[in-house]
């Protein structure tokens, strides 16, 4: 072997034991040496791996003592930590217990074979689609798409992932179509993106803002594969997945290995219990000396008897008590009783999902009282008091098929919709933001405004209303290539649903009956698969318009796709803006741009000029019907100028931005900025330089404020260095 395996923990612990040994020098440095070498050589041998001479030998074991030297020091000796190290003294110093349980545990594989025998090859196994197998206990052996191997023996997360990044580049729109979606009594959806990934426990990205949840069983990646190739409509046989199968028994028993325990007698544990709830009900303080005595005293007041030196207190501590931190509790049987009840008062209400938080929130005063000071604590105590529960890391329920939305469904009753806050104050065991985001990624629900939410499955939708809909969506995107979701007509269908709104009606009808057919943007609707910008819908609305107004673009931009981000720029570079709140068609204005240009020259010369310092234009021409103003102005600038050019806006309420000539070139905003900055004779500092910018309206993100500050110091030497060449 030319490199030698990793260290793993179990090899650390027995080195810093071995080290912790030699400190004491109780026995020769070269003899624990040699004996730690052996024992990581024997237990390496038990664990099924092949070694030679070299691996683990005195020489080596030597040097890395030195390590675990530096480690145990916290300073370089003579030779660096490793981060393993670190860790592991770390562990010996904080959570002494675990220490000397993984000690034991390595002591075990030093002393017995626990290598299970290599898997048969020769037993190899195909997934069947058609009748998805349970995959308990089993490894993959080899993933091949369409006839090509994509790897072999990975786990099955990569198996999972690598598969989806080849169905992905083949069907990108099939399982677009998907995301969002939640399938069956998930919580989260199939494929999420960067909106929705907070609902998933693990998730693991196989596109850019693709990802699929990985905290699941290989049973259920075998199901979730199916769900997929479903989705994508291509054929089971294209993918070949073989795996072999692990006796479950053997498993089972080298997981146990990882498990070992000391044995207390029944009488002890206990002693211990009712000794730590008593007298330690804020918790025992591990690997504590003070800790150590006060239970001795209050062990002997009970039993007449020493507590022998030999017994580790932590470990005997762990078996009655709760760790949380760096304490070891005993709730009381009054704190449990108390638990058990509620969780049996949840449960008969028919609440299936419990947050931590919200929890201890309504029983703060009580669970205080109790020794319980956080909604994390109370996941610990309730973990023991209540094990039949299925524990997450916000929040429990009572079986792994529960799940937020069907909480939700149960809490609407007898009604059609509701609010936020009502739901809220019906499930006051959930988080408002969960029930908030849950709203509004299940299909289940359908949105109404103003934080209200209508069960979708008690909504009927005339059959008239869809065929109409369907027949104007195509006559639309025939003559625009898109259509508008708030134009779809739903009389009908409103009349069978009194205190529905139009908007949730339309969006309920295109999700329900068209989305297989239209992919749908916001409120934009497009052919399945068809690109549509945002931008170019703007434009074409605005010069449909001989004039139209600020006020009028955004609200339409904001009626098709929810925000007013493209709209301005639409209408400036297709239009000319005559004053803030109006844009007209180039048409409807008349320059004189010679006579333009020449009175901007007597403002601008070879330099940049804010826009907003441009304040007279008495010697600016004649234009009929419309004055002369900086909205004006940047117009020509953009659109007529033969001599300058202008940078930096439109913007909805103020003018921003710079005149420049024209012979001078920006590759961007940020560069414009540097010259201005360069060219104002102040200091190059970021307050000084970023409230120039302020006072004269030059738009700034903060965050850019540097680079522009660095570029117009490069801007200013090259000029100095000029002046003295000459």
């Amino acid at each position: 072997m030319n490199s030698q395996p990793k260290w793993d923990i179990y090899e650390s612990v027995v080195l810093l034991n071995g080290y912790l040994l030699a400190c004491k020098k109780s026995e020769p440095r070269a003899y624990i040496i040699r004996r730690v070498s052996a024992d990581l050589r024997a237990m390496a041998i038990h664990r099924g791996r092949k070694i030679d001479e070299i691996f683990r030998n005195e020489n080596g074991i030597s040097y890395q003592m030195q390590s675990m030297d530096s480690a145990y020091k916290g300073r370089k000796i003579y030779v660096p930590a490793t981060k393993l190290f670190q860790e592991t003294v770390s562990l010996y110093r904080n959570q002494n217990s675990r220490f000397q349980e993984l000690l034991k545990e390595a002591r075990y594989m030093i002393e017995h074979d626990i290598a299970h025998p290599a898997l048969n090859d020769t037993d190899v196994f195909v997934v069947d689609f058609n009748d998805c197998p349970d995959m308990s206990f089993a490894r993959v052996n080899s993933l091949t798409y369409r006839g090509q191997a994509i790897l072999i023996r990975p786990k099955w997360r990569d198996l999972y992932i690598a598969l989806l990044k080849k169905l992905y580049a083949d069907y990108s729109n099939e399982i677009d179509s998907v995301v969002g979606k939640v399938y069956g009594r998930a919580s989260a959806p199939f494929v999420g993106n960067c909106h929705s990934i907070s609902l998933m426990r693990s998730p693991g990205e196989f596109a850019p803002d693709r990802y699929v949840e990985l905290n699941i069983s290989a049973t259920t990646v075998i199901v979730n594969i199916k769900t997929m190739l479903d989705i994508c409509g291509t054929s089971y046989e294209d993918v070949n997945i073989t795996y072999t199968k692990s006796n479950k028994d053997q498993m089972e028993a080298l997981l146990n290995v990882q498990n070992i325990r000391t044995v207390f007698s029944a009488e002890l544990l206990s002693i211990a219990g009712t000794i730590i709830s008593d007298i330690f009900p804020n918790g025992l303080r591990k690997s504590s000396q003070i800790a150590r005595k006060k239970f001795a005293a209050a062990y002997k007041n009970t039993t007449g008897r020493d507590f022998q030196d030999n017994i580790d207190l932590d470990a005997l501590a762990l078996q009655v008590g709760l760790e949380y931190e760096d304490k070891i509790y005993v709730p009381s049987k009054e704190t449990k009783e108390f638990l058990k009840k509620l969780i049996d008062n949840i449960r008969e209400q028919e609440y299936r999902l419990v947050y931590y938080e919200e929890l201890y929130n309504a029983f703060s005063e009580q669970l205080s009282a109790d020794k319980i000071f956080s909604a994390e604590m109370l996941k610990t105590v309730l973990e023991a008091v209540a094990p039949e529960m299925v524990f997450y890391k916000a929040y429990a329920c009572f079986s792994k098929n529960d799940s937020l939305v069907d909480d939700i469904i149960r809490a609407y009753g007898n009604d059609i919709y509701i609010d936020y806050q009502e739901i809220k104050s019906r499930l006051p065991y959930v988080d408002l933001y969960q029930i908030r985001l849950t709203c509004s990624r299940s299909p289940e629900f359908v949105s109404m405004g103003d934080e209200v939410y209508a069960l979708s499955g008690k909504i009927y939708l005339s059959k008239n209303d869809v065929e109409a809909a369907r027949r104007s969506i195509e006559e639309d995107i025939t003559e625009n290539n898109f259509s508008k979701l708030g134009s779809i007509d739903v009389y009908e269908s409103e009349c069978m649903n009194p205190g529905i709104n139009a908007s949730a009606l339309q969006t309920l009808l295109f999700d329900r009956y068209l989305s297989e057919d239209y992919d749908r943007k916001r409120s934009i609707i497009t052919r399945k698969g068809a690109e549509v910008r945002v931008y170019d819908v703007m434009k074409k609305f605005c010069l449909e318009h001989e004039q139209i107004s600020v006020n009028e673009i955004e609200a339409y931009e904001r009626d098709i796709s929810g925000r007013f981000t493209y709209g301005l720029s639409a209408a400036f570079d297709g239009m000319i803006r005559v004053d803030k709140e109006t844009f007209v068609h180039n048409d409807m204005v008349s320059f004189d741009v010679e006579a333009i240009d020449y009175a901007i020259s007597m403002y601008v010369q070879n330099s940049v000029v804010p826009l907003a310092d441009i304040k007279s234009f008495t010697s600016f021409p004649y234009v009929e019907d419309f004055p002369w103003n900086s909205f004006l102005l940047d117009s020509f600038c953009s659109h007529y100028s033969k001599e300058f050019r202008s940078m930096g806006g439109p913007a909805k309420q103020d003018i921003i931005g710079a005149i420049y000539p024209i012979h001078m070139t920006f590759d961007n905003y940020t560069s414009l900025l540097a010259k201005a900055a360069a060219g104002s004779g102040l200091e190059l500092t970021e307050k000084t330089i970023g409230d120039f910018f302020s006072a004269h309206k030059y738009w700034l993100r903060r965050s850019k404020l540097n680079e522009v500050l660095a570029t117009a110091q490069e801007m200013r030497l090259k000029e100095e260095q000029s002046l003295v060449r000459i």
